[in-house]
């Protein structure tokens, strides 16, 4: 009987055998992983093989025109500023021509004035102006008198008076323009009215007081 019994135990596992048998099942877990992490990978690399490429060119793309614009804006600001200084020439000119207009003399000469306001628009100077009824805008007009107004509100136009000039969106003169107050105060007014209605309300009470007694 010992003897069957001693038959039917089984025999102890190498230790050495067990520890290799954990190995390879920690190494074949570990494979798993790092296979699923290269088809990872994969679909990443032809993700941006394809859309990451094309997002990077449009990223530089619109890095490059608004680089660009930026580099534009900068050069037709300087010519206008440039331009600016001969925005006063070119007043004179206009107004010698409207000065000396019946001089048979100066007509001769009136045609440098139109020649240097053509020169100016070819070089890309345009006039702009406001019109009554325009919102009233500081960054291209001048209000030269404000005065009030009953029929337009504050901060209109009600006549222009003088014309502006730009380059571009570059202001180079502000255009000049009389701007609405809106309506007159009328506090001083109420408050002559509040008062004469107290005085005659304290002169009815006293009156009735004295008719009382």
């Amino acid at each position: 009987e010992e003897e069957e019994e001693e038959e039917e135990k089984e025999p102890e596992e190498d230790p050495e055998i067990t520890a290799l048998k954990n190995r390879i099942a920690e190494l074949e877990s570990t494979l798993k992983q790092k296979n699923r992490e290269l088809n990872t990978i994969e679909r990443n690399a032809e993700e941006y093989t394809k859309g990451g490429y094309a997002r990077k060119v449009a990223e530089m793309e619109s890095f490059r025109r608004s680089k660009s614009a930026a580099s534009t804006d900068v050069k037709v600001a300087a010519r206008a500023v440039a331009l600016q200084s001969f925005l006063p020439i070119m007043d004179r000119l206009k107004g010698l021509t409207k000065e000396y207009e019946g001089n048979e003399f100066a007509k001769s000469y009136s045609a440098l004035g139109w020649d240097f306001v053509n020169a100016m628009k070819d070089l890309g100077v345009v006039e702009y102006t406001v019109k009554e009824g325009d919102v009233f805008d500081s960054r291209r007009v001048v209000a030269v008198e404000e005065v009030y107004s009953d029929t337009v509100e504050k901060g209109v136009v009600i006549s222009p008076v003088e014309i502006g000039f730009e380059l571009e969106g570059n202001v180079m003169k502000l255009a000049s323009a009389v701007v609405s107050l809106g309506p007159e105060p009328v506090v001083e007014e109420e408050e002559e009215e509040a008062e004469g209605e107290s005085e005659e309300g304290e002169a009815d009470g006293e009156s009735e007081g004295g008719e009382s007694a």
